[in-house]
């Protein structure tokens, strides 16, 4: 026997309380009366109160140029949304209603006051003075397609509506809600899905011994991926020793690319290869005067607790010069520096990883609307797609600029 639901009707219902789905609600009001939130948290913005560990790094600077760089693949497929409504239309958004930004040397813009509450707080004051109809507690079942429209069923109402927007995120932080409703809605409305896995990501490396490195950081090293003994992509970045792995953007922004198994080779002076490197040691040893390979490495700008970790490692004596090192040992320590590999052996989970890799496949999307080319007055914005930017506030910038092209429809 069927539950007795509420019934309620809209022109548009959104699934999904975050950015996404805050924003798609406010640009749809701009144009049609009835407009709903259905969020299956006791309040929506749950997952934006985390962003930026609490602080909201709300976006990065650059143009539309750089900013398509940040995505993988993706990048093009954003241009659209990018190219109606950037970075600075969105800071502009909040400048209006009161918030200031700081923007850091790295590029990152936050909120002056640091709170990610400040921007949540500005979203909600939009959606009631809009008269959106927020809807929490409120877990969508079933979305159906009908034939003026959908219907969407929680276990105590029965939604109509004409237009339908999936906001419902992707599968990272599952505790403020983000478990991957959407994928399944998605798919029985004829859409499909690339398989999903964690992004931003640190990485659980087999067999690690660098424990005693926890905590250091390198402000750019190279980073080479090989898998079956072929190498397929190469990086450069910032990167940061774990208890067990790896983190750090060059590891964060490219997880995406990384499967247990692969192997990671670290170069942690840019301007050589193992060879190169190889020859400038032994150039040193034959000069007068030559150093202890400890300080040798400190002047190049290693930290005392590196050198210390990569002379036990290649079995060096700290009080050994430069002149005494043999060639096999000149070798080893160069491989150390130059190509010092890692096998991964996973991928942290959703619990750690900051976004979604993979999702609603892209090409059944219109790329101008954000409308499914496969069920008129069907679309997704934000997190629920295939879509997955770096760190940095790119994930938040895609989340309100995909939702902002909903406007285009009318």
């Amino acid at each position: 026997m069927e539950l007795k639901r509420k019934k309620k009707s809209y022109d548009v219902l959104i699934i999904g309380g975050g950015p996404a789905g805050m924003f798609a609600a406010i640009t749809m009001k701009e144009h049609l009366g009835k407009v709903a939130i259905l969020e299956k948290n006791d309040r929506i913005g749950k997952k934006l109160l985390l962003s930026g560990s609490g602080q909201c790094n709300l976006t990065h600077s650059g143009s539309i140029k750089e900013f398509t760089g940040k995505y993988g693949d993706k990048g093009m497929f954003l241009k659209p949304a990018f190219k109606g409504f950037d970075n600075l239309a969105l800071l502009r958004f909040f400048e209006k209603r009161g918030i200031g930004f700081e923007e850091r040397k790295d590029g990152k813009f936050f909120p002056e006051s640091c709170k990610a509450s400040d921007i949540l707080d500005v979203l909600e004051k939009e959606l009631l003075k809009s008269g959106v109809d927020i809807l929490c507690n409120e877990k969508a079942i079933r979305t159906v397609k009908t034939k003026n429209g959908f219907r969407v069923d929680t276990k105590n109402l029965a939604c109509q509506s004409k237009l339908l927007v999936l906001a419902t995120g992707g599968m990272s932080y599952p505790s403020t809600g983000s478990s991957g409703d959407g994928y399944g809605f998605a798919e029985s409305l004829g859409h499909s899905i690339v398989s999903v896995k964690p992004a931003l990501a640190p990485v659980v490396c087999k067999d690690f011994k660098g424990d005693f490195l926890a905590g250091l950081s390198f402000e750019e090293v190279g980073l080479g991926l090989w898998r079956n003994g072929k190498k397929l992509r190469s990086f450069k970045g910032a990167l940061l020793y774990t208890h067990d792995g790896f983190s750090g953007p060059v590891i964060l922004n490219n997880s995406r690319y990384f499967e247990p198994g692969d192997i990671l080779a670290i170069n942690y002076f840019l301007e050589h290869d193992k060879s190169s490197f190889e020859k400038k040691l032994a150039e040193r040893a034959s000069r007068s005067l030559p150093p202890k390979v400890k300080r040798y490495l400190r002047e190049a700008g290693l930290s005392e607790r590196f050198c210390i970790d990569r002379l036990k490692k290649a079995g060096i004596s700290e009080g050994l010069s430069i002149s005494e090192l043999g060639k096999m040992e000149r070798k080893h320590l160069a491989g150390l520096l130059t190509e010092d590999r890692y096998e991964i052996s996973k991928i942290k989970g959703f619990n750690i990883a900051m976004a979604t890799c993979g999702g609603v496949d892209t090409r059944e999307i219109n790329r101008k609307t954000m409308q499914s080319k496969i069920v008129e007055g069907l679309f997704f914005v934000g997190e629920v797609l295939d879509i997955d930017g770096e760190t940095g506030g790119y994930n938040l910038q895609a989340a309100f600029s995909t939702a902002r092209l909903l406007g285009n429809i009318f």
